[in-house]
């Protein structure tokens, strides 16, 4: 369980959130299997344009808030930890904690999509005759989603390292938030990612990374510093849920008259990169959408939800596991229910719960390893 830096009460709050946000990561990566857009290995795609709509509108708000918000929490708890720890112990618990569960995906669990794939194409193989194959060859290892822990583990490595080259600096005091902080961060954050998106559309890798949604990503792990450094988390308890559903609300029209009205399937490229209007457009989207909805979510996460329960304590101790194991399962669950015929929509909520259902279970069984319990 998290606690606060300042007070030792029990955030239960955040332990909650974060078992939404991890949700929303599976339920944003089945989205893309049912779209047929992005980059999945396995996909299903209906010629009906309200089940396209409707996965698109999953996508783009997945993407544009959760793995941000996701930054943020880290960089106040890594903040925290590192004003705590020496520099070897901060570092062998990021290595522990961020370094082996990657690997341990990297190594075991990536070819899962590539292996989808061959048996789409009509290969024979077992998982295992798969995986030894790509072993010899050294193919089909990619990132997959548990990208975000290497991510993080390099932001934490120059966050420690900064920190302790210029410790006078990072002197925790309690400074005023001010509304106008983040009308500058949606700016900046606007501003860069459309920047970088020039020279890396949202579909082109660097180093096994997608640059394009770094800026954001950057600029949230930033933010989540000061929020610890400045002491402004009390600023999260006078947000008033009502103002940031109403920019929820202006945000969701935004988004449904650009895919309404530009005929957006078969352009998704224009969206990507570049500067064209589709490109401007999305990455400000994306930039204010990241704001409002991290700050609702908070806020609604600070007033309702700051208390547990054992089933809501049982979800926030397996949802790390869960993280890692989720893109097999979903990959497995959409390929082995690909001949089940039913409308695209009630299918994949159909396929979420049972694909989170397997990924509990699966979390379960790990957290039962006591060397693993040590990791997640």
């Amino acid at each position: 369980m998290i606690s606060n830096a300042f007070t030792g009460a029990r955030l239960y709050f955040i332990d909650n959130l974060r078992t939404l946000l991890v949700i929303l990561v599976v339920a944003g990566h089945l989205a893309i299997t049912y779209s047929g857009f992005g980059f999945w290995a396995y996909k299903e795609r209906s010629n009906d344009i309200t089940s396209y709509l409707f996965f698109l509108t999953i996508i783009g708000y997945c993407q544009a808030f959760v793995v941000s918000l996701f930054f943020m929490i880290s960089g106040y708890f890594s903040s925290e930890s590192m004003n705590r720890k020496s520099f070897g112990r901060f570092l062998w618990s990021k290595i522990l904690h961020l370094g082996i569960p990657f690997l341990l995906f990297y190594l075991f669990l990536s070819p899962v999509g590539p292996y989808i794939k061959s048996l789409v194409k009509g290969r024979d193989l077992t998982y295992f005759e798969f995986w030894w194959l790509s072993v010899k060859s050294f193919k089909n290892f990619q990132f997959g989603p548990p990208w975000f822990l290497l991510a993080l583990f390099i932001f934490d490595g120059l966050h420690v390292s900064i920190y302790h080259m210029f410790k006078k600096y990072f002197v925790v005091k309690h400074g005023r938030f001010k509304v106008y902080y983040l009308v500058f961060l949606f700016v900046i954050m606007a501003a860069s990612t459309l920047w970088v998106r020039n020279s890396f559309p949202v579909d082109r890798t660097f180093l096994g990374f997608r640059p394009a949604n770094f800026p954001r990503y950057l600029l949230f792990y930033i933010g989540g510093g000061l929020i610890f450094y400045k002491n402004w988390s009390g600023y999260i308890e006078k947000l008033r849920i009502k103002n940031w559903m109403i920019h929820v609300f202006v945000s969701f029209i935004a988004i449904l008259v650009v895919f309404n009205f530009s005929s957006v399937r078969g352009q998704e490229n224009s969206f990507m990169g570049g500067y064209s209007w589709h490109a401007w457009y999305f990455a400000f989207w994306e930039s204010y959408v990241a704001v409002i909805m991290s700050m609702l979510m908070l806020a609604v996460y600070r007033v309702y939800f700051n208390y547990t329960k054992p089933f809501l304590t049982f979800l926030a101790d397996h949802t790390y596991p869960l993280f890692i194991v989720h893109t097999p399962v979903l990959l497995v669950s959409a390929y082995s229910l690909r001949m089940f015929k039913m409308p695209l929509i009630p299918k994949y909520f159909f396929v979420l719960a049972l694909s989170l259902s397997i990924c509990f279970l699966i979390s379960f069984l790990l957290k039962r390893i006591p060397i693993l319990r040590k990791i997640f």
